[in-house]
Formats: structure tokens, sequence, C-alpha cells
């Protein structure tokens, strides 16, 4: 038997595949544990192989990898909770800057867009607030496992949790009590700034539609997700001084997109750039995609529009403002992106 699980890295599905791991011990016995996110590191994990069952996890997988389970249409099941509570705990657990905890969210998220959408994935959310026994019902029931009340007794003893809870315990108590970096949700960014944790809030709503299954049609993309060209290449905030040589003067925002054609708008503001220069702004994903040169003018706010394709949700993008020529003075204001789906589907169903 194959057990394939898929999640972001958080409390939620830490715990979920930790209870998982206690279930296929006792219902399977004879299982090997496999961890990959390409399709070359689960080809050679499958060789090497020595149980007859086989669970499989993966948190961010590259497109291959993907395009093979959706082939496989097999039964599967995803642990999901808020991008906001993924986001917290990776920064919380990892130590990792916010902003990077944003990426790493949307990353993940992104590249397992389209298992979401099949209709062979079950999805168990946080928000549904099951017990443990509803859990492991659920799990057992998506593989076409039979479980008895002894059997589901032993699991509780392997997992050790029969003596502070019992099957009717909801299983956010146990997250929240044996993954100490786990917080409630209405607390999932606790210990970051206000303003940070708005631009939090900002971006990863842009994710609800993958969260849902559906289509990403349109996303923003903050100016404090750029990153300054200048050290401490640091978040992007306020004025760029153009005075210094020729440089990349701003870049980002790492962030991903689903496969499909895509229409990105950056708008920006010039001032004070009485000797001229030139820009050129491209677009990088993996390799660069897309090409402008533009001579800069004195003053003015205008927007830059470029088309280009994703053909690796898990390859982030970058739009990079890279100065041609040295600067004596001017300023540079780069505001938000706005990022929109072109006529093709970004997410399909596996059954399709």
């Amino acid at each position: 038997m194959l057990i394939t699980t898929f999640g972001p890295p958080s409390g939620f599905t830490q715990c979920c595949v930790f209870l998982m791991r206690q279930l296929t011990d006792e219902m399977l016995s004879e299982v090997d544990y496999m961890v990959a996110g390409e399709l070359a590191q689960l080809k050679e994990a499958w060789a090497n192989r020595r149980q007859p069952h086989v669970f499989f996890f993966a948190d961010c997988p590259e497109r291959a990898l993907v395009e093979v389970f959706m082939k496989l249409q097999a039964p599967s099941v995803a642990f999901l909770e808020s991008p906001n509570d993924i986001t917290g705990y990776v920064v919380r657990e990892r130590g990792m800057a916010w902003t990077w905890a944003v990426r790493l969210t949307h990353q993940c998220l992104i590249a397992i867009g389209d298992l979401i959408a099949s209709d062979n994935l079950l999805v168990l959310r946080r928000e549904y607030e099951l017990t443990l026994g509803e859990f492991f019902r659920a799990i057992a029931l998506q593989f076409q496992m039979d479980i008895s009340d002894h059997q589901l007794a032993a699991i509780m003893r392997r997992a050790d949790l029969d003596g502070d809870f019992t099957l009717d315990s909801p299983l956010e108590e146990v997250l929240l009590a044996r993954w100490p970096h786990a917080r409630p949700s209405e607390r999932a960014l606790e210990g970051l700034s206000r303003p940070d944790a708005d631009v939090i809030r900002a971006v990863n709503a842009g994710l609800k539609p993958i969260m849902a299954g559906r289509r990403l049609e349109q996303i923003d993309w903050p100016q404090e997700m750029f990153i300054a060209g200048d050290p401490p290449n640091d978040i992007l905030l306020g004025t760029i001084e153009m005075l210094g040589p020729a440089r990349c003067i701003c870049y980002g925002p790492y962030l991903n997109l689903p496969m499909g054609s895509w229409t990105v708008s950056l708008e920006i503001e010039v001032r004070e750039n009485f000797s001229g220069n030139h820009f050129d702004i491209d677009i990088f994903h993996g390799e660069v995609i897309a090409l402008e040169h533009f001579a800069v003018p004195v003053q003015g706010r205008f927007q830059l529009s470029a088309h280009f394709d994703v053909r690796d949700p898990r390859e982030p993008i970058q739009l990079r403002i890279i100065m041609r020529e040295g600067a004596i003075e001017g300023l540079l204001d780069v505001r938000s992106a706005v990022v929109l789906a072109d006529e093709e589907t970004s997410v399909r169903r596996a059954s399709e």
C-alpha cells in the first residue's frame, strides 16, 4: 500500500504526520517512510525500499513530482491551516525572518496547489476541529483500512496519548500541548510587530483561492516584499537614492505563482533625475524570461507591465530593476506590484 501525504511545514502538519505514522505502524506494521521534494529523490528511495508498504510525505514537491501523483490518481491526504498560522510557526520554529517565512509559506502551498484541487486528495483542515477519533477514522477511510476500537486504543498508546487524552479529545489540544511553537489561530503572528503582521496578512490573503482548490486570478505583491539593492539589502521601505554606480537597485519579491501565463504591473515614481539614466527591468524565473530597457525621465509616475509564463511553481519570481549608468542624483519610489492571471487555467484538477 502507498500512503501519500502533503502539507506545508507547520505545526499542524507535523502533528498530523506524527499521528498518521502511529496509525500506519499499528495498522500496516511493515512500512518504509519516505520524504522527498524531487522526483530523483523519490526514485532512489523507492529503489531502496525494504517493506511492502510505503508512507510518503512532501511539503514542497517539485513540479515533476506533483505530475507523478496527479497521473497516479491514488488516494492521498493533505493537511492545511491558515497561511498566517504557517508563517508564524516557521518564524518561531526556524528563527526565520518573517519575510522569508512568508516566501516559504507561498512556495509550499503553491507547489501543492494542483494536488489540493484533486478529487483523489482528502484535505484535513485545522479549522475542522476534529477529535482524535475523527482524525484516525478519516485517515483509515481514505486509504480503505478497517480500523477497530482495539486498534484505535493501540494507536493512542503508541503515540503516548492515552494518559492525557482520549479519542474524544480535540486534535487541537494535542497540537498545542505537544508542539511548543504552535499557537491558537488568533495568536498566529504573536511576537511580530503590528505593521509586519499587517503585511503578512495582506500577502497571505492572496492564497485564499489556492487553499480552496480554485484558480488564482490575482495576487498583490506589496513594497515590503521587495529588497533594496544597496546594503543592508533589507526590506524595501521608502525612497531609493539613485546616487551611486550602475547597479541593481531593487529586486524581489521571491514569491511564487501557479503554472500558467501571467501579467505583472509594477508602479514606480522617479524624481530629480536631472542627468538622465536608463533602466533594465527583467523577470527572473530560474532564468531571465522577460527583459525591457527604457530611458528614465526627469520625473514622473508610470506603470510597467510584462507578460510571462510560469512552468515550475516551486521556482520563485523576481522582478529586478537595474540602473545601467552611474547617477549623481535621482530618487526612485517602487510601489506594489499587481499580478493577474491570463486566460489559461493556472490550477487544474488531476481528473481532467
